[in-house]
């Protein structure tokens, strides 16, 4: 049922002098369903054919529709194992970010910048590159926040202190994964393990 829906939408956005963007919203709504079901590479096939369907528009929801699949998709590839090409599809993330959306409130680009930092430094630490990826964790943490979204904020405490711990510097990372370990634990994220195993690595 999940699939079928968005399908159903797909099939008629095609047959009906389709709307760009709302095939690529149901393409990126299929492509969850699946990798719900565990058909990645299915779904990440889906959200490629929403990125191109979205490239050429000009829109500022357009944009942000391009944001949203971008991303996805390459958190789908780090998932995968394949960190570099979900680098080279963060960047073009942080592109769009850095060139303004029209139409669209500065602030929420920000927000959508900052989730971007934070695919950006999962990147690069999944190659191992820890230094490298630290600041762009630490820009992400510094837009979450103020923001007040334990959600992204969780995850970014524990991906920055996991970093740091790889570097060596124990003395940091332990307040951050300490933080980390309260907001996973605020909104229930199963991630909150990952922060107690990191400490008790320290």
């Amino acid at each position: 049922m999940a699939l079928a829906r968005p399908d159903a939408a797909a099939a008629v956005a095609r047959r009906s002098d389709p709307d760009p963007e709302q095939l690529s919203w149901s393409l990126a709504h299929g492509a969850a369903a699946l990798h719900r079901l565990g058909r990645v590479d299915e779904a990440m096939e889906r959200l490629r054919l929403a990125v191109d369907v979205l490239e050429p528009l000009t829109a500022g929801s357009a944009r942000l529709a391009e944001l949203y699949a971008l991303n996805t998709l390459g958190s789908h590839l780090r998932q995968a194992g394949r960190p570099g090409e979900a680098l080279d599809l963060h960047h073009r993330s942080d592109a769009i970010c850095r060139a303004g959306v029209p139409d669209q409130p500065p602030e929420l680009i920000a927000l959508y910048r900052a989730a971007t930092r934070l695919h950006i430094g999962n990147d690069l630490a999944a190659l191992e590159r820890w230094a490298d990826a630290e600041p762009w964790l630490r820009k992400a943490l510094t837009a979450f926040e103020p923001a007040g979204m334990p959600t992204w904020l969780g995850p970014c405490q524990l991906a920055l202190g996991r970093v740091l711990a790889r570097l060596g510097r124990c003395d940091q990372a332990r307040p951050i994964l300490l933080a980390a370990r309260e907001s996973l634990a605020e909104v229930r994220s199963p991630q909150e393990a990952e922060a107690i195993a990191e400490l008790e690595g320290l």
